[in-house]
């Protein structure tokens, strides 16, 4: 039997760190030791636009958005319908307007809604997405059951 010598010893711990390395990369290869985020971003204190009789705008929405990882990005979604008009929700497709919601520093992010003119309800949400792809909007159930809106009347 051998006698273990330091040089043994570096020998055994070698193929075995080797060994590890391959067992890792195959682990990561078949997901059992996972970086994806399953968790979507939160937002709070959606700013809730009041009616007005001002047409001109923009109006401004501010959200607090922020993940455990990275935001992606930080979406202003609206839509302008008619008074009495269902238009929004009847084309959730091709209905909805993009405001990229620009970081304000920190958590607060801003986006804009342009003036509208007159007898106008304008609908919005706010869409979070981080960089694995998980999403939240709020409300939580937009732009289906739930969204913000004021009107722009004279």
């Amino acid at each position: 039997m051998r006698a273990l010598t330091k040089r043994n010893i570096n020998l055994i711990l070698d193929v075995m760190m080797k060994a590890l390395s391959k067992i890792l990369l195959l682990f990561l290869a078949i997901g059992i030791f996972s970086c994806a985020d399953g968790k979507p971003p939160s937002i709070l204190f959606v700013t809730m636009l009041p009616n007005t009789n001002e047409p001109a705008g923009p109006y401004n929405v501010e959200a607090i958005a922020s993940d455990d990882r990275a935001l992606d990005k930080v979406q202003l979604w609206w839509c302008v319908e008619e008074l009495g008009d269902d238009t929004c929700r009847k084309d959730l497709d091709n209905g909805y307007n993009l405001d990229e919601m620009a970081n304000q520093g920190g958590d607060i992010f801003e986006g804009r809604i342009p003036g509208q003119g007159y007898d106008v309800m304008i609908e919005y949400y706010v869409l979070a997405i981080d960089d694995s792809g998980n999403q939240v909007s709020d409300p939580p159930e937009a732009p289906v059951n739930e969204i913000y809106s004021f009107m722009v009347t004279r």
